[in-house]
């Protein structure tokens, strides 16, 4: 064991040792600080108090004994002395706007990848007044899914409070966000991530979010054949939605005239839905129209039963022998 862990450990209560440790070890730029001379100034520093651990502290004193960039903000960060630097830049741009609403536009703005900032963030999120609003900003932000947590779980607070404050996160996320987070959670913390899930309520999410949410709550939860049911679930759901969805185009394609947005709409419902024999034959026929008759025929069964497929191959059948056609 490395000399700082093991002084770390004689030095916190037993029972807090485990969830400071992994609460530091979350962030590399932070472990691979303490493991240098911040180690011995911060349990020196911090002493037994485990809730003094947390990231703004401790980049606090590593900014202490640094240089000072020269210029601008150093993106990428290569020392917590530099996510110090950060973190104060995105409290003050919370205290010029009033809000966190704009973060995202910031960050992105200074033209470095989000999870440049993620130990700035785990900085700024111990020490602002309005955490749910960084939080909620995050969850609004592309990608910002694994920068919140990643902000959440650098913290050095117990599983179960963790747990209830990363519930609280989820709980206003979309239901795809949703997912995505527990999922993101279950490969980070599978420890906070079963908790997590036991927290959040029933989904009341239409389908196929609400199957694919009780995928992630499974996975959370170390349920591995109810989750591979549930997605099992959402994906066929998924299909039959996505082939409805393709329908519903084709028809205003076709009532707008439209024949090639019609055409390849049909295709999509016709191969998402291979069940339904009347989106079959409104694809066969949208390929007649477009005068791809040989391709019509080749996409009709051989033996046609459905009253749709059969009216659909007397059609194409009148085409290549009219003689056939009633006058």
């Amino acid at each position: 064991m490395p000399p700082f862990l093991v002084s770390l450990q004689q030095t916190l209560p037993s029972d807090a040792f485990p969830w400071v440790v992994a609460a530091l070890m979350h962030d590399a730029l932070i472990w691979e600080a303490l493991h240098g001379d911040l180690g011995q100034t911060a349990l020196e520093t911090f002493s037994n108090t485990p809730a003094a651990w947390q990231p703004a502290a401790l980049a606090k004193l590593a900014a202490a004994t640094a240089q000072p960039p020269a210029e601008g903000l150093p993106l990428p960060p290569t020392s917590l002395a530099d996510a110090a630097v950060l973190a104060q830049a995105l409290l003050q741009h919370r205290q010029e706007s009033g809000h966190w609403q704009d973060l995202p536009a910031f960050l992105t703005a200074e033209g470095s990848d989000l999870a440049a900032w993620h130990t700035a963030l785990a900085c700024a999120l111990a020490e602002t007044d309005d955490a749910k609003g960084l939080l909620k900003a995050l969850g609004d932000a592309p990608q910002g899914i694994p920068a919140a947590l990643h902000a959440l779980l650098c913290q050095p607070l117990p599983p179960e409070i963790h747990a209830v404050r990363a519930a609280e996160f989820l709980h206003d996320l979309p239901p795809e966000k949703q997912a995505e987070a527990l999922w993101h959670l279950h490969g980070s913390r599978p420890d906070i991530a079963p908790l997590t899930a036991a927290h959040l309520p029933q989904s009341h999410a239409a389908p196929p979010y609400a199957a694919w949410q009780r995928a992630a709550r499974h996975l959370a939860a170390g349920q591995f054949t109810d989750a591979h049911q549930a997605l099992s679930q959402a994906w066929e759901e998924t299909r039959r939605l996505t082939g409805q969805i393709a329908a519903s185009q084709a028809r205003l394609a076709t009532h707008s005239g439209d024949i090639a947005t019609a055409l390849a709409a049909w295709e999509q419902a016709a191969a998402a839905l291979p069940e339904r024999p009347d989106i079959t034959a409104r694809h066969v026929l949208a390929l007649y129209r477009a005068r791809r008759v040989e391709e019509a025929r080749s996409a009709l069964p051989e033996q046609p039963q459905q009253p749709a497929l059969l009216v659909t191959a007397a059609a194409l059948w009148q085409t290549r022998h009219p003689e056939t056609a009633l006058h």
